[in-house]
């Protein structure tokens, strides 16, 4: 399928919440709420207006932190 044929939001369910779903683990990950387990990233634009700009993630935010590419990139320890 063609990404001309689904709008933004459809192609980030396809790759989120829905993978997450089939796996079991609908409850646990693939949306941004309360009590997810998951790390929202944060990209460069809006997904919603241009589903490019999903590949410029500028970072994530883990238990309300937010982290920089270098921060997710640094190795546990830092090694």
């Amino acid at each position: 399928m063609r990404g001309e044929e689904l709008d933004q939001a459809d192609i980030l369910r396809a790759t989120t919440s829905v993978p997450a779903g089939v796996m079991g683990y609908g409850s646990e990950l693939g949306a941004i709420r309360p009590g997810n387990a998951g790390r929202p990233p944060a990209f460069g634009g809006n997904p919603l207006q241009d589903i490019s700009a999903a590949r410029a993630v500028r970072g994530g935010v883990a238990n309300g932190d937010i982290y920089s590419m270098a921060d997710l990139m640094e190795r546990p320890g830092g090694e």
